[in-house]
């Protein structure tokens, strides 16, 4: 079902501000992005307050560019130029007189207004692309350490504090507000026979433990090992390696792996 939400209404005061700012040059669509309207709804506003509009400045602006003569930024006043006066804009005058710098401005503010538009606007365009989200996508190199890993730490503590992706030095805070970075890796092939897994630390002294989590790898996403690492013990280190050979000397970082290969027959459950 989708859900229409209705913007509110101008205030008289927000009226006013608008026909006089009109009047003092800024345009329709400046004037649109500052009280969340469309270009059009303030020009019909306009009309309705019998305020004068002014004719399409795109046309003149055109003509006096090509004849050599000087055009400023109707908003800071910069010369226009080739180089800052795009070209789409300098030819088919849709923005008339705006540099490439305010033009970036205001989209920045417009989208800035409409986070949620944008992000469903990306994701349309990734999937027209055939680009499927971290979340679908296993050869996504995100998606082991991301999707995966980092859901199957809710299952080994409580009431974590999930962070941001890309978030530095950690991914979530436990109950005890201990910070943990969650690290993921698939058993390789090193010598005949020898399977390692390996983990990148990166010489991150945030972290007050790093929780590792061993696949056997991305097309099953069957957890074989985890291994809870304290911080003081290993963030001097660029990463860490774990041989099947050697298992038996990280037996006392073991912790209980039972919750962990119920969430990943969940994640796989889901998946299918």
């Amino acid at each position: 079902m989708v859900v229409y939400i209705q913007k509110r209404s101008l205030t008289d005061q927000e009226k006013i501000e608008i026909c006089k700012g009109y009047e003092s040059g800024q345009t329709s669509t400046a004037l649109g992005l500052k009280y969340d309207r469309s270009s059009v709804a303030i020009l019909m506003l306009l009309r309705r307050r019998n305020v004068p509009i002014r004719s399409k400045a795109g046309a003149e602006a055109r003509r006096r560019f090509k004849d050599g003569e000087p055009i400023t930024c109707m908003d800071c006043g910069v010369l226009l130029t080739e180089d800052n006066w795009r070209t789409c804009d300098r030819i088919h005058h849709r923005k008339y007189y705006i540099c490439v710098s305010c033009v970036r401005k205001k989209s920045s503010i417009y989208w800035a207004k409409h986070k949620e538009r944008k992000r469903e606007n990306s994701r349309n365009a990734s999937r027209k692309q055939g680009i499927k989200p971290m979340s679908e996508n296993k050869t996504c190199t995100m998606y082991l350490g991301v999707h995966v890993a980092e859901r199957v730490l809710s299952k080994v503590f409580k009431n974590v504090d999930r962070m941001p992706h890309n978030h530095p030095g950690y991914d979530f805070i436990c109950n005890k507000g201990m910070k943990i970075d969650v690290k993921s890796g698939c058993k390789q092939l090193r010598k005949p026979r020898s399977y390692v897994w390996t983990f990148d630390i990166k010489h991150n002294t945030i972290a007050d433990y790093f929780l590792c989590i061993a696949f056997d790898n991305r097309e099953d996403l069957n957890p074989l090992h985890i291994w809870l690492l304290p911080g003081d013990k290993f963030n001097d280190k660029k990463g860490i390696e774990i041989s099947k050979t050697l298992m038996h000397k990280w037996d006392e970082y073991r912790p209980p792996i039972d919750k962990v290969i119920t969430c990943c027959g969940a994640i796989k459950y889901h998946a299918t």
